[in-house]
């Protein structure tokens, strides 16, 4: 290790001005500005723990000032400048990094409470979600179309629900268990129909049609279709049809 401002090799009992840098001030070369050689080694710690990018700078700036002030020589001013630019960049990393994972955690909180006020949103509009199977809706008016949509659904009734359907079959009854499939999956048809009509703009949809097929002796399908519309109150006067 040398001394930065004289050069001199293995200087006893050395100031020591960072773990990471290969320099030091001899003993002599302190004694002669000591309050300069403690603010620049203040100064480089400064540097490290820095918070902006304007503060790094601010702090480089005064660091080569301060190195003007000590006379460096030529070898000593060429290593710690090396080590400033080094330093300088890692920490202005440092500095970006934080910034970028301070930006991406609002971006993601933002995101969230996105989320959920849609899911409330989407919840209140399901509630109030209408869906006809006429052309209109009394007390309302339609004020933008939103083209047709549909749901559909595909269910397997299962070896017991099949078996219990052949065995009401063969007695002439209903099958308790083959209704309900056929409930649940229309259930399931009209709910995707509704979510399509809420994507598109809608807040109600008319001309509803429920379609059901049977694929094979253990499939059932639901198919649900209607014209996603947005409907508002009619005042007194749109009722009167003045």
């Amino acid at each position: 290790m040398r001394c930065i401002k004289c050069w001199d090799r293995k200087p006893i009992d050395p100031i020591y001005i960072a773990d990471d840098f290969e320099g030091c001030f001899c003993r002599d070369c302190y004694e002669e500005s000591p309050e300069t050689v403690d603010h620049f080694i203040t100064l480089l710690s400064d540097l490290c723990a820095a918070e902006d990018d304007s503060g790094a700078m601010a702090t480089y700036d005064e660091l080569t000032a301060c190195i003007d002030v000590l006379e460096l020589c030529p070898e000593g001013r060429s290593a710690v400048m090396d080590y400033l630019g080094g330093k300088t960049v890692g920490v202005m990393s440092e500095i970006d990094e934080e910034r970028d994972a301070e930006a991406r955690k609002e971006l993601l909180t933002q995101q969230q409470a996105r989320q959920v006020e849609m899911a409330v949103h989407r919840r209140q509009l399901r509630r109030e979600f209408l869906a006809v199977t006429s052309h209109s809706i009394e007390g309302y008016r339609i004020v933008n179309y939103h083209g047709i949509v549909t749901g559909a659904s595909v269910m397997g009734t299962g070896l017991r629900s099949s078996a219990r359907a052949a065995w009401a079959d063969l007695l002439g009854i209903e099958s308790s268990s083959f209704t309900a499939k056929l409930e649940e999956a229309k259930d399931n048809a009209m709910s995707y129909a509704i979510d399509h009509a809420i994507a598109a703009g809608g807040n109600a949809m008319i001309a509803v049609d429920v379609d059901f097929s049977m694929f094979s002796s253990d499939m059932i399908g639901a198919v649900v279709t209607g014209t996603a519309v947005t409907i508002e109150k009619a005042t007194d006067e749109a009722r009167k049809g003045t």
